[in-house]
């Protein structure tokens, strides 16, 4: 039982990619040993992944469930540490030198409308 518990948990953490995800058991069954397919184990190990807490169930409808990972698993090694990308250098002295010489001919062209007028 270990075992299909083992593959439940890790076709749920892989396919729900840290949130909820809806699970059919057929894909899950999918998931299992060979040997074990086909009655009813997918079922029976996610309840009990449910009652010790590593998984938790939104809903169950038919063979359709909605579930997301609640705490990892003991012999589940850890998530890869995702590093952000540093933001992207801009040029600021461009933005600011046409920010000034844009202020420049507009209040150029407002004096001369007003001198005018």
């Amino acid at each position: 039982m270990e075992e299909i518990c083992k593959a439940i948990y890790r076709a749920i953490a892989e396919g729900a990619g840290g949130g909820y995800g809806v699970f059919y058991e057929d894909e899950l069954e999918d998931a299992l040993p060979e040997g074990e397919r086909g009655r009813g184990a997918a079922a029976e190990a996610m309840i009990k992944l449910k009652e010790d807490g590593y998984i938790d169930v939104k809903y169950a409808r038919g063979n359709a469930f909605c579930a997301a990972i609640a705490k990892r698993y003991p012999d589940d090694p850890p998530p890869p540490a995702v590093q952000d990308p540093p933001p992207p250098s801009r040029p600021v002295l461009p933005v600011i030198l046409a920010a000034a010489a844009g202020g420049a001919a507009g209040s150029l062209i407002c004096g001369i409308i007003f001198h005018v007028v």
